[in-house]
């Protein structure tokens, strides 16, 4: 697919979500599968477009494992002689063949022949003189990568060679009083398609922000509690369509759903619970969620659907 072909078919995608998940109905998630590739602690997850495979930072083996959606068998992993810590991890449009996984001091840049042959190469890694500390990473619409550097407080914006851009002040951070900076976490982000919004949630303040792609503050909602509603560590984010998002509320062991303002709506109903949730992801093609356990080391499958 060209650039234009897959924009295209992100917006037919989710136009169409959106007449199977209309915001007025609520929706549950049935139990489907459990992988278990002897994960340590893993934490990011991602698919390409189709769904047909599957791409896990298994982070405390310090792996990216990638598996067969079809049966969820273990494919290919690597990265174990160099990356440390992997957490997150984006497979870049149109062709699927090239990835972009974050450790704790890095990006690094994959591509491999075809997903079939999976012969992923380390292609190249970034360089920086400022010491960052990557969080998070998610493709703008501008067809750039956008992590934050928390040791710095700034968002950083790479092409898809993972050449830098440009850097820009990350207000939430910048601004903070200094009691709530050394408390803060800020680990996960997600963005909504064709949106300038970037979420991003901080599980030591229990807040999610919500700024520009550029770090304009633009809003932050939840507060610590049990409370439906509120958080205890929130974590990963998901879209199911663009006016219903997926917070994984980790230390309280549930996943909630909130409007892209950030209005509470309900407790997402698991048929079969998860403990110490991490990050999650919504498949849009396979109406599937992938829920990532710290607790147990596996990621739990379930099928999205209206009540």
């Amino acid at each position: 697919l060209s650039s234009v072909e897959q924009s295209k078919e992100n917006s037919s995608t989710i136009a169409s979500l959106s007449q199977i998940f209309p915001f007025d109905r609520k929706v549950s998630a049935k139990y489907v599968a459990s992988l278990d590739c002897q994960f340590a602690g893993p934490i990011g997850i991602t698919c390409t477009l189709e769904g047909d495979f599957i791409f896990v930072c298994d982070t405390g083996n310090n792996k990216i494992k990638v598996l067969d959606a079809s049966n969820y068998n273990l494919m290919c992993e690597f990265g174990a002689d160099h990356l440390k810590r992997p957490s997150s991890v984006v497979v870049l449009p149109p062709y699927n063949t090239s990835l972009v996984v974050k450790d704790n001091f890095t990006l690094r840049l994959y591509r491999s022949t075809s997903l079939e042959l999976m012969d992923w190469n380390l292609v190249d890694t970034t360089k920086d003189d400022k010491r960052p500390r990557y969080y998070g990473l998610v493709i703008a619409d501008d067809n750039c990568l956008v992590t934050l550097d928390e040791r710095n407080k700034v968002l950083l914006h790479y092409d898809f060679d993972i050449i830098k851009l440009g850097d820009y002040d990350y207000a939430p951070l910048k601004t903070m009083p200094l009691q709530e900076q050394a408390m803060s976490k800020c680990r996960f982000m997600d963005a909504m398609y064709k949106t300038d919004r970037l979420y991003v949630s901080d599980l030591g303040l229990n807040v999610i922000f919500v700024t520009t792609m550029k770090g304009v503050f633009l809003q932050k909602f939840g507060s610590h509690g049990k409370e439906p509603g509120l958080f205890i560590q929130p974590a990963g984010m998901s879209f199911i369509t663009e006016h219903q998002m997926l917070i994984s509320d980790s230390s309280n062991n549930r996943i909630q759903v909130f409007s892209e303002k950030g209005e509470f709506k309900y407790v997402l109903p698991l048929d079969v619970k998860s403990f110490r949730i991490s990050d999650i992801m919504f498949c849009g093609s396979q109406q599937l969620l992938f829920v990532m356990n710290l607790r147990e080391n596996k990621v739990k499958v379930y099928k999205i659907s209206c009540i």
